[in-house]
C-alpha cells in the first residue's frame, strides 16, 4: 500500500505543477465528511484547473479526510479526483460530476480490557487494514460571496484489495470553499 501512495504522489505531481502555472490562487475547501452522514469526520481539499472555458472546467482536486465511529475505527482517506465542473447559467452556482481513486486506512478497535474492580477500560488493541478505493462523486455548489461558496457532495465508493470485507461506501460533505 505505501507503494501506491507513492504512485499516487507521483503521478499528481506534474499535474499540479502544470494547474499552479495557468491559474491564481487555488480554492481550499473544507467540510463535514462522513460515511452515511452518522459516522462524523472532516475533509479537506483543493482543486486545480486543467483546462475549460465559462461553459465546463475540468479539475483534479487532491483531498485528504478522516471519519470515525466513536469507540469503533477510524478511517483516513487520501484521494484523487478528476471530473468536469459546470457552471449555472444565470446563477451563482455549479456542479461537479467526478471519479477518483483514494486510499483508504481503517483503525479497528479489536479487544480492551476491564478492570472488574472498577470497571474501568483500558489496554485498546487497535488492528489497521489498508484499502484501494474507487469512487465517483456529484457535488452542487453555490456562492454567497464573490471569494466564498458552500458546496453539497455524494460520493459512492467501494473498498478493494484489504484484508477485511469489501464492502460499498456512501459518502457525504457538506462545506465551504474560500
Amino acid at each position: 500500500m505505501r507503494s501506491l501512495f507513492i504512485m499516487l504522489l507521483v503521478l499528481a505531481t506534474p499535474l499540479v505543477l502544470f494547474s499552479q502555472e495557468s491559474a491564481g490562487r487555488p480554492p481550499v475547501s473544507i467540510s463535514y465528511f462522513s460515511n452515511y452522514g452518522f459516522q462524523p469526520g472532516i475533509k479537506v481539499g483543493t482543486a486545480f484547473s486543467l483546462a475549460g472555458d465559462s461553459t465546463r472546467q475540468w479539475l483534479i482536486s487532491p483531498q485528504l479526510g478522516v471519519f470515525t465511529n466513536p469507540s469503533d475505527d477510524t478511517h483516513t482517506l487520501l484521494n484523487l479526483e478528476a471530473g468536469l465542473k459546470r457552471p449555472k447559467p444565470g446563477k451563482n452556482a455549479y456542479t461537479t460530476m467526478a471519479i477518483g481513486l483514494g486510499y483508504l486506512h481503517q483503525s479497528k478497535l479489536q479487544s480492551f480490557s476491564v478492570n472488574l474492580g472498577s470497571g474501568q477500560t483500558g489496554d485498546r488493541q487497535r488492528v489497521g487494514d489498508n484499502f484501494v478505493m474507487p469512487s465517483v462523486s456529484y457535488e452542487y455548489g453555490w456562492a454567497t460571496h464573490r471569494k466564498i461558496s458552500w458546496f453539497g457532495k455524494c460520493a459512492l465508493g467501494t473498498r478493494l484489495l484489504g484484508r477485511n470485507e469489501h464492502s460499498m461506501m456512501l459518502l457525504l460533505e457538506f462545506g465551504i470553499k474560500l
